[in-house]
């Protein structure tokens, strides 16, 4: 069994309610300044939710001016700081190595890259059997495509629609359900291209 990197206090709320929990996977400027915007006006009507953000470069600089963008609009805290949260709404991982088992425990997934030059990896995510969004750069990736068409990906364009969905997927346990399940699907029709991952993660193939 994989060591669990997060604490259970940090994916809890104080009254022991499991928190939703958004992971932000590979993600670069152009993606960040889409979703942190966004992800400030849905903590305001869903307080539970819990975005752990991993850059796709975690560099001294790429790591303050997210805590810039940040500051005074919520609170966060470097994942090397971990053992000394207390609340805080976002997390941001400051190394690298983390993002597949990260990934294992969202509610909903974003995938980076998507806004930039081209979309980083669907599929690992989608092995969690959970939804994922992702930008409209998505040409150099035909998983992505797919997971658009069945119905387990949503393709956003610009903040607002990023907003739009991401509070949808989190307030409707149905719908984040169904999306999950097709996700997954898009795994098992590429089981060949994804074994290394499930064997990384320790799910049966």
């Amino acid at each position: 069994m994989k060591k669990r990197i997060i604490p259970e206090n940090v994916t809890k709320t104080k009254d022991g309610v499991r928190k939703k929990i958004f992971v932000v996977g590979s993600s670069w400027r152009e993606d960040e300044d889409v979703i942190i915007p966004a992800i400030i006006k849905i903590q305001k009507y869903q307080p539970e939710i819990l975005t752990i953000l991993v850059p796709h470069e975690p560099t001294e600089q790429n790591i303050e001016r997210i805590e810039k963008e940040l500051e005074s609009k919520t609170s966060y805290i470097r994942f090397s700081k971990i053992e000394k949260y207390s609340d805080e709404k976002v997390i941001i991982v400051d190394s690298v190595g983390h993002l597949m088992t990260l990934y294992s425990y969202a509610d909903v997934a974003y995938v980076g890259g998507s806004f930039k030059q081209g979309i980083h990896n669907v599929l690992e995510p989608a092995t969690y059997g959970i939804p994922v969004i992702y930008g409209p750069k998505i040409n150099n990736s035909p998983e992505a495509q797919k997971l658009a068409q069945i119905g387990g990906g949503f393709i956003v364009k610009n903040e607002k629609e990023f907003y739009k969905i991401l509070r949808k997927l989190l307030s409707d346990e149905n719908l984040k359900t169904e999306a999950g399940k097709k996700s997954y699907e898009l795994v098992k029709l590429n089981l060949g291209a994804t074994e290394k991952i499930i064997e990384a993660i320790g799910l049966p193939i």
